[in-house]
C-alpha cells in the first residue's frame, strides 16, 4: 500500500477544522520541511486551506493560518512568490484594525518576510511590493505610535528599520512621521520604565533615515542628524549638572554655545532646550535622554553610508571627556536644593557608563583618527580605575580601555599607560591576594592582639571559604582586566618596571591557579579553565621574541600543548604550532649579553628595582604582615653569612685571627621593611669590619697583647652600611705562597 503524502496527513488529521488547527498548530510548524512542498497535487489544497483559515471569524484560527503561511513561505520560495499577493492583500487590512496583538505580530513578520524577499525579484517588487510599501509603512507607524505594549512597539520599529534602507524612495513621504517617532522615544518616559531594547531599536531606525536623502543628500542628512542628537545629549547632560557650576563653566562658547550643524543650521530636536519637568522625575528623564542620545550616536557611527561622511571627532571626544570628568564631589552652588543635588549626584556612575559606551564605539569606528586624543583619554580612564569603583563601573571602564588600546594607536601616553596597567593589576587582586590580606592595626592592647591572632588562626583552619567571583559581572571583569593587561604590555611605551611587575603578577597567577579548586573560584565550573588558558596565552605572548627569551619559556610552551580538560579549537592549535616553531627556529639572533632582562629573572622581591618595588607596594603586593616579612627575609638571606674577620688597630700591629674575640652582629629589621635594604649593624665598633685577604701572617709574639677595650659610653655608636655582595667562587682560591728569599732578578 502506498504511503500517504505528508501534506495530506496534516490536512486530514490536524487542519480538518478551525479548532483542530489552533490546537495542533505547533505540531504542524514543527513537522513542516522543504521536501513537503515538492510538486504534488496536494499543494493547491494546502494553499486553499490556509486562505480559508485567514478568513475565519475565529481570531485564533486566523493567527494559526498566518503562522502556517509564514512557515510555508520561509521554506518554499516558489510558494511565496505565487501566493504573496493573495495572502498579503488579506493581511494588510488586519494591520489597520484593532486586532489582537498575536495576530498583529504574526502579520508584521509575514509582511516583512515578503517585502524583504522582493528585492531579488524586480517584477515581483514592481507588482506586489511597491503598492504595499506605503500602506505597510503607515500601518507600522500607527502601531508604534499608539500601542503601549513594548514588544509590539519594538517589533514595528524593527520592521521599519529593515524596510527603510530597502525602499528609501517609497518611505520619503513618511519622513516627518519617522523623525517625530524617534524624537518622541528619545525624549524619555520617566517615571515609566522604558527598556534599553526600545532605545536601541529607535536608534537603529534613526540611523537609517539618512537614506531618505538619496545618494547626494544622504551624507549631509547623516551629519545633520549626528549634530542634532549630539547637541541634545549636551543639553541632557547639562540638565543633570544644574547644582554643579564647575561642569557648566568648562563648556565655553567655542565648544557648546554656538554648536552648529554641518549645513550651518542648529539641530532641532524637540528636547534641545531645557524643559521644566517635575522635580521628582527631572534627573531620571534627563538620564533617559542622555542614554538615548548616546545610543543614537553609536548607531549613526555604525550605520552604513553611501558616500563618505565627515565625523566631528573633536566634538565627540570633548563630550566623552566631559562625561568622564564629572564627579559628585565638585563644589556646588552656595544655595541649592538638597534633593536635586542628591538626585544629580546619584546619576554620576550612570553617566560614566554611558561615556564608556560612547568612547568604545568611537574607538572601534574611527580607529587611528582618534590617535591625537588617545593620551588624555587613557589618562582619565586610568584615574577613574584607580578609584574604588563598583563592579559595573569598573567593567565599563575596563572594556572602554581595551577598545581604545586595541583599535587606536597609543602614542605619547607613557605615564597614563603605566597608571592604567597598575590599576588593571589591582582589578586582578582576587586571583593573587588572599582574603585576609589587610594589614593588622599596630595599636591596641595585648588582649586585642591575642584575640586577633586567635581569629586569624581559626580563619586559616576554616574549610569554608567564599568564592572569588560569584557573579557574572565579576567574571567578566576578570577577563576584561586580562585583555587590558595584554594590550597594555604590547605597547612599546610601557615602562620596564611596570612591564616587569605585570609579568610577575601574571606568572604568579599562572602558578597559583592549578592549586586553587575550581569550586572556590566561581560557581561556573568552566571559569577556572578559561582563566588559566587566557593567562597562559598572555604569558606566551609576552615571552615571544628572541631565542633567548623563548628558551626560558620552554616549559610554558610545552604545558600549553598538553592542556588537560580544555578544548582546543583549530585557531588555538595553529597558534601553539607557531609558538613551537618560533621556539625551535628563532627569527632573531640571541642577545649578546650575560644577563637576561629583568622581567625574565625578577621573580622575587630581592631581584626587583627600586621603582618596581615602589609600584608593588603601592598596589598592595606585599609578602604579608611584619612578622611574615621578617621571616621570609631571614629565609631568603640565610645563605648570606656575616663572618668575623681579623682586624687591626694599627697597620704595624697585626692581630692573629685565632686570638681575636668578636661578638656576634645583630640585624634590626623594621616591621614593614623591604627585602632589598641595607643591613644596619648595631655592634659598637670604632672601625668598619673589612675582610682582609688570607695571607700567611708571621708567628705571634711571646708577649700577650692587650685585648681591645670597648668604647666609652659617651661616644656615639657609628652606623656602618654593608651593601649586599655577590661572592665569586674564584675569590676563594688559595693564593700561592711567596718565597721572600728568592731573587726575582736572578
Amino acid at each position: 500500500m502506498e504511503a500517504s503524502h505528508p501534506l495530506q496527513v496534516l490536512l486530514q488529521s490536524h487542519l480538518a477544522s478551525d479548532v483542530s488547527a489552533v490546537v495542533h498548530v505547533s505540531h504542524v510548524l514543527e513537522q513542516l520541511s522543504p521536501h513537503y512542498f515538492a510538486p504534488s497535487p496536494h499543494l493547491q489544497k494546502w494553499v486553499t486551506r490556509i486562505t480559508s483559515l485567514m478568513h475565519s471569524k475565529d481570531p485564533a484560527a486566523r493567527w494559526a493560518a498566518i503562522c502556517i503561511a509564514y512557515r510555508t513561505s520561509f521554506l518554499s520560495r516558489s510558494l511565496l512568490i505565487d501566493n504573496a499577493q493573495l495572502w498579503l492583500g488579506t493581511l494588510l487590512p488586519l494591520l489597520s484594525k484593532p486586532e489582537p496583538i498575536p495576530i498583529l505580530k504574526a502579520s508584521i513578520r509575514y509582511s516583512r518576510l515578503v517585502l524583504g524577499v522582493a528585492v531579488n525579484h524586480p517584477e515581483f517588487q514592481r507588482q506586489v511590493a511597491a503598492p504595499a510599501i506605503p500602506r505597510v509603512g503607515s500601518a507600522l507607524l500607527t502601531i508604534a505610535e499608539k500601542y503601549d505594549d513594548l514588544d509590539m512597539k519594538t517589533l514595528a520599529i524593527q520592521s521599519l528599520a529593515q524596510l527603510v534602507p530597502i525602499y528609501p524612495s517609497l518611505h520619503k513621504a513618511l519622513s516627518p512621521r519617522l523623525f517625530a517617532l524617534c524624537n518622541h522615544i528619545f525624549n524619555g518616559a520617566a517615571p515609566q520604565i522604558m527598556g534599553g531594547t526600545l532605545f536601541a531599536t529607535a536608534a537603529d531606525l534613526y540611523a537609517t533615515l539618512h537614506f531618505l536623502g538619496g545618494k547626494v543628500g544622504g551624507a549631509a542628512l547623516w551629519r545633520n542628524s549626528l549634530d542634532a542628537v549630539l547637541q541634545s545629549s549636551w543639553t541632557a547632560w547639562l540638565s543633570l549638572r544644574t547644582t554643579f557650576p564647575a561642569s557648566a563653566a568648562q563648556l565655553n562658547q567655542q565648544s557648546f554655545g554656538q554648536f552648529q550643524t554641518a549645513s550651518g543650521e542648529a539641530g532641532n530636536l524637540p528636547y534641545t532646550e531645557t524643559t521644566h519637568d517635575d522635580p521628582t522625575t527631572t534627573a531620571a528623564r534627563n538620564l533617559d535622554r542622555l542614554r538615548s542620545g548616546i545610543t543614537a550616536i553609536c548607531a549613526l557611527l555604525r550605520a552604513p553610508v553611501q558616500r563618505p561622511v565627515q565625523v566631528p571627532i573633536g566634538h565627540l571626544v570633548t563630550f566623552c571627556w566631559s562625561l568622564m570628568a564629572c564627579t559628585a564631589d565638585e563644589e556646588g552652588k552656595p544655595h541649592f536644593d538638597q534633593y536635586v543635588r542628591g538626585a544629580e549626584a546619584a546619576t554620576v556612575p550612570h553617566i560614566w557608563m554611558q561615556a564608556c559606551r560612547l568612547l568604545s564605539c568611537l574607538a572601534q569606528t574611527t580607529q587611528h583618527l582618534l590617535a591625537s586624543n588617545a593620551s588624555r583619554l587613557i589618562m582619565i580612564i586610568a584615574c577613574r580605575l584607580e578609584k574604588n569603583l563598583e563592579q559595573p563601573q569598573k567593567l565599563a571602564f575596563l572594556r572602554c580601555a581595551y577598545s581604545l588600546l586595541h583599535s587606536c594607536p597609543i602614542v605619547g601616553a607613557q605615564l597614563g599607560l603605566a597608571r592604567l596597567v597598575k590599576a588593571t593589576i589591582s582589578s586582578l587582586s582576587p586571583l593573587y591576594l588572599p582574603e585576609s590580606d589587610t594589614e593588622p592595626t599596630p595599636g591596641g592592647s595585648r588582649a586585642s592582639k591575642k584575640r586577633r591572632r586567635e581569629y586569624q588562626a581559626d580563619n586559616v583552619l576554616s574549610t569554608t571559604k567564599a568564592m572569588v567571583c560569584t557573579t557574572t559581572g565579576e567574571r567578566d571583569t576578570v577577563f576584561a582586566a586580562l585583555d587590558v593587561l595584554n594590550e597594555g604590555m604590547q605597547n612599546t611605551e610601557l615602562t620596564p618596571s611596570t612591564r616587569s611587575l605585570a609579568s610577575r603578577v601574571l606568572l604568579s597567577i599562572l602558578l597559583s591557579l592549578p592549586s586553587i579548586p575550581p569550586s572556590s573560584l566561581s560557581p561556573d565550573p568552566s571559569f577556572h579553565g578559561r582563566v588559566m588558558v587566557r593567562v597562559r596565552d598572555i604569558c606566551l605572548e609576552s615571552a615571544q621574541g628572541t631565542s633567548y627569551a623563548m628558551s626560558k619559556s620552554t616549559g610554558l610552551v610545552l604545558r600549553s600543548c598538553t592542556s588537560e580538560g580544555i578544548h582546543q579549537d583549530l585557531e588555538m592549535s595553529n597558534k601553539l604550532y607557531s609558538q613551537i616553531d618560533l621556539l625551535l627556529h628563532p627569527r632573531r639572533p640571541p642577545f649578546v649579553r650575560t644577563l637576561p632582562f629583568v622581567e625574565s629573572i625578577s621573580l622575587s622581591s630581592a631581584e626587583e628595582s627600586a621603582e618596581e618595588a615602589a609600584s608593588r607596594r603601592s598596589l598592595g603586593l606585599t609578602p604579608g604582615h611584619g612578622e611574615t616579612s621578617a621571616s621570609s627575609f631571614e629565609q631568603s638571606m640565610a645563605a648570606v653569612q656575616v663572618r668575623p674577620q681579623p682586624m687591626a688597630q694599627d697597620q704595624q700591629t697585626p692581630v692573629a685571627a685565632s686570638q681575636q674575640q668578636v661578638s656576634p652582629i645583630s640585624i634590626e629589621l623594621p616591621l614593614n621593611s623591604d627585602p632589598v635594604v641595607n643591613l644596619r649593624l648595631t655592634e659598637p665598633s670604632a672601625v668598619s669590619f673589612v675582610p682582609l685577604p688570607q695571607v700567611p701572617l708571621p708567628p705571634a709574639p711571646t708577649t700577650p697583647l692587650n685585648p681591645i677595650s670597648p668604647l666609652p659610653p659617651s661616644q656615639k655608636t657609628p652606623v656602618t652600611h654593608i651593601p649586599p655582595m655577590v661572592v665569586d667562587e674564584d675569590d676563594n682560591e688559595e693564593i700561592p705562597s711567596i718565597d721572600l728569599d728568592s731573587d726575582s732578578d736572578a
